[in-house]
């Protein structure tokens, strides 16, 4: 009687065993809303993964750096004996044991600086069209930024200045002991003077902090900048360091060591008195000026190199998904279990992985980011797709190949189609319409002045009897409106004034702006050109025979040159209406072999764009090199296979001319 149980038991446990077997082999479930959500979790979790890894790669490289140089310059400054019969080492430690808390200080304050700096950072260049605009357009962790540089430098500078048992006090008022020998006995006496060396320390601090602040803002180092080449980081980083130690050595020169010793020679004039310290008090601002501008100069490029990095977007390295079985019990105990069930819904998308089928899933996400970053590095990603990795570029094949609804390829040609017809938008609106925007105050104003006068003749003609108050209302109008013009001419002049003797620039020119920031945000739709190019040349020269006609089925060549086409039509006649529009003079052209002449106004400035928008002329030349040598590959490759029939009628004669060769890349 009791091996019956047994065996009853054992049965039933083979029962079980066969169940979760055959229940672990069916296939899971999900709605599309569960996976398309569960995907944009996964990439937004490897996204800021990425973000977290590329930041503290940042600051491996920053940081030692930093705690030798804080180490040498308050070993090399200090007062402690360097020559003793103990070890180099110890003495280094001695000597520097001192002053390790505000070190330490100084580190944890760059490692919050570097995150303010790292928050701001983007690929997309603003271009400011007002003055107010340059400081309406700062965000708070651009005034984090600015708060933290103008209390970290100074606090950098004081901290050094009094390791050293200097001759000079920083403070504001010192006393001065003398002996009095004007009476028989010679006496003591002591006066409160002035510090010559507090309001040389002054106006140090606060010439470094804006120098620092103005060549980031000014040239806009705060967004990053992609390498021309694929160059190895270790060679990026010893060029990188190469280049910041000279930058840094003449400019703490030019600025700090012959600015603070001229400003002092003018002090000591002023106040009548001579000391040799100057000299010692420059030659110290200059090496710790030297050591704040290299660090900075080391942390943007650091921070440049290692985000313009490239990503593979690929489901094989940059993120595994893939079934997890181990969860399947879960899932039948949770249906077993209804009031469990419903609790945990929202975890089954994180709990039981579903299987993604696109290859090419992350690469259309990254695409489609609304970070301009993160979209060209996507674009960069599919460059090398089609240039290098033909086994992702056959599952795009593949996709097509079955005859998708959506193949990836098409979303890719429809982002970039999207991205053409953006600028072509921006880069095709008149000339007047921003014209009118820069005289849309002064017409304002203009307008108020005429209805009030407007209002006061209505008013004189209904109302006979308040002749004398109208006729003040109009006087004072006219008063106003004179007043009005005044201002504006004496604004008008301070301006120039300030434009002349500092540089910086107070009259902006609306449609000079547009198009220099549509220009300057191209790298994504450059790299869209090449990779979409490439991918064309690489289906006929590397691919099978098929992918080719795939291509052709989908009318691939024609979507890709029918909107370059265009746009460089366009670029090429904006090039040339800027170069005959725009009135040039010697403040808005960039100085060449002529400069010299041009003081004496010996010649003329030629009638072209160069140096007319500074920031964009550069990208006129790469757009129309980009998309020209692209063009003439295509062409050269598949253009015997490309029918004139495929493209609109006033683009077949542009075909024709690029098909024969009757163009240069270099216009």
């Amino acid at each position: 009687m009791q091996s019956q149980p047994q065996q009853l038991q054992q049965q039933q446990l083979q029962q079980q065993q066969l169940l979760q077997q055959s229940q672990l082999l069916q296939p899971q479930y999900f709605e599309k809303q569960q996976i398309a959500d569960y995907i944009d979790k996964t990439f937004e979790k490897k996204i800021k993964e990425w973000k977290t890894w590329t930041f503290s790669s940042v600051f491996i490289i920053f940081l030692p750096l930093l705690l030798f140089q804080m180490l040498f310059l308050s070993f090399m400054f200090s007062p402690s004996p360097k020559s003793t019969s103990t070890s180099m080492i110890s003495v280094i430690l001695r000597t520097t044991g001192n002053h390790i808390f505000g070190i330490i200080l100084y580190v944890i304050g760059q490692l919050i600086l570097g995150a303010s700096y790292h928050s701001i950072c983007s690929v997309y260049r603003q271009v400011p069209a007002s003055f107010k605009e340059q400081f309406t357009v700062l965000s708070i962790p651009h005034l984090i930024f600015i708060t933290l540089n103008t209390l970290i430098q100074p606090l950098f500078l004081y901290f050094f200045f009094s390791i050293p048992l200097n001759k000079f006090s920083l403070s504001s008022i010192i006393e001065v002991c003398y002996q009095d020998f004007s009476e028989t006995i010679p006496v003591a006496k002591c006066e409160l003077e002035y510090n010559l060396f507090f309001y040389l320390f002054v106006l140090s601090c606060i010439g470094l902090v804006c120098s620092g602040l103005f060549r980031i803002y000014s040239n806009q180092e705060f967004v990053y900048s992609f390498p021309k080449a694929n160059i190895p980081t270790f060679i990026q980083i010893k060029s990188m360091l190469y280049n910041n130690f000279w930058i840094s050595f003449y400019t703490s020169f030019y600025l700090f060591f012959l600015g603070s010793f001229l400003l002092g020679i003018l002090f000591l004039i002023l106040f009548k008195t001579f000391t040799i310290q100057i000299l010692i008090f420059s030659i110290k601002l200059w090496c710790f000026t030297f050591a704040i501008i290299f660090q900075n100069l080391t942390r943007n490029r650091l921070f440049e190199i290692y985000f313009t990095r490239g990503l593979r977007f690929t489901l094989e390295t940059f993120n595994s998904v893939t079934f997890d079985s181990s969860n399947s019990q879960q899932q039948q105990q949770q249906q077993q279990q209804p009031q469990q069930q419903q609790q945990q819904q929202q975890q089954t998308l994180f709990d039981n992985k579903p299987i993604i089928e696109n290859g090419s899933i992350f690469l259309l996400k990254a695409i489609y980011s609304c970070d301009p970053l993160i979209q060209a590095l996507g674009w960069k990603d599919f460059l090398h797709l089609s240039k290098y990795s033909q086994p992702r570029r056959t599952y795009l094949y593949r996709e097509m190949s079955e005859l998708l609804d959506q193949p990836s390829i098409l979303k890719i040609i429809r982002q970039y189609e999207d991205q053409i017809n953006d600028l072509s938008l921006k880069l095709s609106c008149p000339r007047e319409y921003y014209e009118s925007l820069n005289s849309g105050n002064i017409k304002k104003e203009d307008d108020k002045n005429k209805n009030s006068n407007n209002n006061n003749n209505n008013n004189n003609n209904n109302n006979n009897n308040n002749n004398n108050n109208n006729n003040n209302n109009n006087s004072n109008n006219n008063n106003n409106s004179i007043i009005f013009k005044i201002g504006n001419n004496i604004e008008k002049i301070i301006k120039k004034t300030l434009n002349f003797i500092s540089g910086v620039k107070f009259d902006y020119n609306l449609y000079e702006c547009e198009i220099r920031q549509a220009l300057s945000n191209t790298q994504s739709i450059l790299w869209s050109i090449e990779s979409i190019g490439s991918l064309i040349v690489s289906a006929q020269i590397n691919d099978d025979r098929e992918t080719m006609e795939l291509l052709h089925r989908y009318q691939i060549p024609q979507k890709f040159l029918i909107p370059l086409f265009q746009i460089l039509a366009l670029i090429d006649q904006l090039e040339k209406d800027l170069s005959h529009q725009i009135e040039l003079d010697k403040f808005t052209i960039n100085r060449d072999y002529y400069f010299l002449k041009s003081f004496s106004n010996l010649i003329e400035p030629p009638l072209n764009c160069l140096g007319i928008l500074k920031t964009s002329r550069p990208h006129f030349r790469i757009f129309k090199l980009v998309g020209k040598n692209m063009i003439s590959q295509v062409l050269e490759t598949i253009g015997h296979q490309i029918s004139d029939i495929s493209f609109p009628y006033d683009l077949r004669t542009t075909l024709n001319s690029y098909r024969n060769g009757e163009f240069s890349i270099y216009q």
